[in-house]
């Protein structure tokens, strides 16, 4: 009966022999899938980058929330005004193409809140940002 002698280390990706890994009897092979040297690094740096609070700061990062969420709800409201600012122009435009029979074009009509033509029964509108 063969046994394996080394096994591949998960985090270093070297191949080492089976004493190099803790013993770990869940495993199927007995052993955990890093080797002790990267065990123990990760170990030593289990706290490192970890953001610690204090009482007072959550009340500063409350009120820093606040301010996002407002910005970002007037930056909603004025993408959505500037959709249906867009959603209405088009409308027009689109009215106005099909109630003045517009003969079919090629090239773009130009405007001054964008382009617009009609080519092969089909209206393309492009508005200006």
């Amino acid at each position: 009966m063969g046994s394996k002698k080394t096994k591949q280390c998960c985090t270093c990706k070297a191949t080492l022999p089976l004493s190099a890994f803790h013993r770990q009897a869940t495993n199927l092979d007995g052993r955990y899938s890093r080797c002790k040297q990267c065990r123990s690094i990760a170990y030593k740096n289990r706290g490192v980058g970890k953001v610690v609070f204090q009482a007072g700061d959550l009340e500063i990062l409350d009120e820093a929330l606040d301010s996002c969420l407002e910005t970002l709800s007037e930056i909603e409201d004025n993408i959505l005004n500037e959709k249906a600012r867009a959603e209405a122009i088009k409308t027009v435009m689109c009215d106005l193409a099909r109630n003045n029979g517009l003969k079919s074009m090629k090239q773009y009509k130009v405007l001054p809140c964008g382009s617009f033509r009609y080519y092969n029964g089909k209206l393309t509108v492009r508005l200006n940002r």
